[in-house]
């Protein structure tokens, strides 16, 4: 060895340093990362619903695909807060031209079924409260939502009734 001065400090600051195996300078340590994107979405084919005749109780069905790779919520609400009729103008006291209704939204995932119900009047702006799926994931899961309403007990005018009801899935953050 032409230097043994220069190896004996060089082992000496490698040992006082903790680095005792001089042959750990020869590994290398790589960080490796990666990410996911949570996503969250549901698709239907049904984007209309016809309900019939609105003085009996009723209720429908609709099927949703609801494909999350992340806990989320679902948030529901409705622009009107009930069936309104088209008719416009005044109601006469024994009727009404408005039909409540209850949305819910019946979804697995992997840690059991997730139940979310809302009456129109609840989820008018924003007053519903969002469900949290609790850790749960549905990918690729197939569920459904059901529209359901008593029988009103005001006999509702004639018309169209409508309302918009709006369910979303978001990734919980």
């Amino acid at each position: 060895m032409k230097h043994p001065a220069i190896f004996a400090v060089l082992a000496a600051g490698l040992f006082l340093a903790g680095i005792q195996d001089l042959r750990a300078m020869t590994a290398v340590v790589v960080a490796i990362r990666g990410e996911i994107a949570a996503r969250c979405s549901m698709d239907t084919s049904t984007t209309s619903i016809d309900l019939g005749d609105l003085r009996e109780a009723g209720r429908r069905l609709v099927s949703i695909h609801v494909d999350c790779n992340t806990p989320f919520l679902v948030v529901m609400s409705s622009d009107r807060g009930a069936l309104v009729s088209d008719a416009g103008g005044s109601v006469p006291a024994a009727f009404t031209d408005r039909v409540a209704y209850q949305a819910k939204v019946e979804i697995p995932t992997d840690l059991g079924l997730l139940v979310h119900a809302c009456g129109s009047h609840e989820a008018a702006g924003s007053s519903c409260a969002p469900a949290d799926s609790r850790g749960g994931i549905a990918q690729g899961m197939d569920g459904q939502v059901e529209i359901s309403w008593s029988r009103p007990e005001l006999e509702p005018l004639a018309g169209h009734y409508r309302d918009r009801l709006s369910i979303s899935f978001q990734p919980r953050t």
